[in-house]
């Protein structure tokens, strides 16, 4: 007599099953190809967001660096004063102690000590000449590193003047038609890819004055913020209205104070009849006017 388990039906039931065990290993084989990818993503993104914080934290160190120099510079500063403070202290207390002394002496000894004491004031009177001598110098320096730190930060920016603003309630939305007409303006004239820009911002915060206010934009590089101020003739179009853009440094607080004082100067002369003269670089220069020329050019 057969074996049961011998026939081909029981065979095909078992074939099934068998074909059934594999789908379902394939399908988890799947879902773990699937997961082992995302692992990879996520790996990859985890490199990129490491790689970054060591550059961040690298940065920080080099602050911190900085902020301990200038601490150190300080502190040597404040040794300095000390060490000149420290003289006069004294001799204003021996100058206490010598007029208590005096009262107690004749004539003659008064006078010989009250000439003492006059040379004694002008060695604290030059004295107090050096300490603010040293106080200016410290001043000095101190403007000079704010002014040297304040280039640093702009020194990948670039200020855009007169493109129009958007007047809209939502800040998120106005931003964004920022973004668009800014990039409807380079259009053409240049390549600038969203890893170029580290970020974009207007100045101020009254939007109310007719003018736009000046929009920023910090790059990434100083080179591509160099090929951007490279650019000339920029207009922005808006429903067929054309309108100039200008493209200038973004200015320190000392520069933007020595830029109007020089805008002063050139109204001045200006109104005094001076003509073609204006600003370039820092100075009031003379500019050579075009006188076209039709009949040489025709021919």
């Amino acid at each position: 007599m057969p074996n049961p388990t011998d026939t081909p039906l029981h065979e095909d039931s078992f074939n099934k099953t068998i074909l059934s065990k594999l789908e379902q290993i394939l399908v988890q084989n799947e879902q773990i190809i699937e997961e082992n990818k995302g692992l990879k993503n996520l790996n990859h993104k985890l490199i990129k967001m490491n790689s970054a914080l060591q550059k961040h934290i690298e940065k920080s160190e080099n602050n911190i660096n900085n902020l301990h120099e200038k601490i150190d510079q300080l502190l040597n500063t404040g040794k300095q004063i000390t060490k000149k403070v420290d003289p006069i202290q004294k001799e204003i207390q021996s100058y206490a102690e010598k007029v208590k002394a005096s009262q107690s002496l004749g004539p003659a000894s008064q006078s010989e000590m009250i000439t003492a004491m006059n040379k004694n004031f002008e060695a604290i009177s030059n004295m107090n000449t050096s300490l603010k001598e040293v106080k200016v110098n410290i001043e000095s320096k101190i403007v000079k590193e704010n002014e040297s730190l304040e280039k640093k930060r702009k020194e990948c920016n670039v200020c855009i003047f007169n493109l129009p603003e958007s007047k809209l309630t939502n800040e998120e939305e106005n931003y964004k038609q920022d973004i668009l007409k800014i990039k409807s303006t380079f259009n053409g004239k240049i390549i600038i890819e969203k890893e170029d820009i580290k970020n974009i911002y207007r100045k101020g915060i009254n939007k109310n004055k007719p003018r736009p206010r000046p929009l920023i934009i910090k790059f990434t590089s100083i080179e591509k913020r160099n090929e951007v101020l490279d650019l000339e003739d920029l207009v922005h179009e808006d429903n067929n209205l054309l309108t100039k853009i200008y493209i200038h440094p973004d200015k320190t607080t000392k520069e933007i104070e020595q830029h109007r004082e020089l805008v002063k100067v050139l109204n001045e002369r200006r109104a005094k009849g001076e003509e073609n003269i204006g600003i370039r670089n820092g100075n009031i220069v003379s500019l050579v006017p075009f006188r076209p020329d039709p009949q040489s050019l025709w021919g």
